[in-house]
């Protein structure tokens, strides 16, 4: 926690299932959103929620997962097709 509040990390985004180190991140200012998704995809209604994360929340913005390859990616494309950042074939060359 202290290297990503180091880079400034505002908000930490945890897409997987363990339970989120709450207490840690305050400690260090960053707040702690926990949205988990599985290996099997996402729901429309979670890829909006990483969208509105994107345009409300204070950044920047540390999207996290177990392995850091497979999840916290496909929430960062979701989030930013959701905002209108991306298209979904930016999205798509982003994985």
């Amino acid at each position: 926690m202290k290297v990503l509040a180091d880079l400034g990390i505002k908000t930490i985004v945890s897409v997987d299932g363990a339970k989120p180190d709450v207490d840690t991140a305050k400690k260090f200012g960053i707040r702690y959103i926990h949205l988990p998704i599985g290996y099997d995809g996402l729901s429309r209604e979670r890829g909006l929620q990483f969208g509105r994360v994107l345009m409300d929340v204070e950044g920047p913005i540390y999207f996290h997962c177990h392995h850091g390859k497979h999840r916290g990616p496909a929430a960062v494309a979701a989030g930013m097709e959701c905002t209108g950042a991306w298209t979904p074939g930016q999205a798509n060359a982003f994985l």
